[in-house]
């Protein structure tokens, strides 16, 4: 499973990501601040604040220990691996004995 989140002017630091009971929660803080002048001469300085907070649930089966992520260029993205035990298929033969072969066994 991959999320890629767009996150324009969020800086890395301001970024959380944590794994609570297979929910992915993604949090993180935005600050920008713009300065400019307009034709009176005035100078306009604009400012920005703001917090996020998404959430997904896992399916069954990731492995939240192998989960990794990367910030570039402004997008966010989390690679959420299923776990080992799940490609797997485990088969085990079960021999069935019969009443009489199990009492011997026991030592009735």
């Amino acid at each position: 499973m991959v999320v890629r989140v767009e996150l324009p002017g969020v800086m890395e630091k301001d970024i959380d990501i944590t794994v609570t009971d297979d929910v992915l929660t993604i949090t993180g803080r935005r600050e920008e601040q713009s300065e400019t002048t307009d034709q009176g001469g005035y100078l306009v300085r604009e400012s920005f604040r703001g917090s996020f907070e998404r959430s997904i649930s896992l399916p069954a089966g990731v492995d939240a220990e192998a989960i990794v992520a990367k910030y570039e260029d402004g997008v966010l993205e989390v690679v959420v691996p299923k776990a080992a035990a799940m490609h797997e298929r485990r088969m085990r033969h079960i021999e069935l004995q019969s009443g009489e072969r199990m009492a011997m066994e026991e030592g009735h």
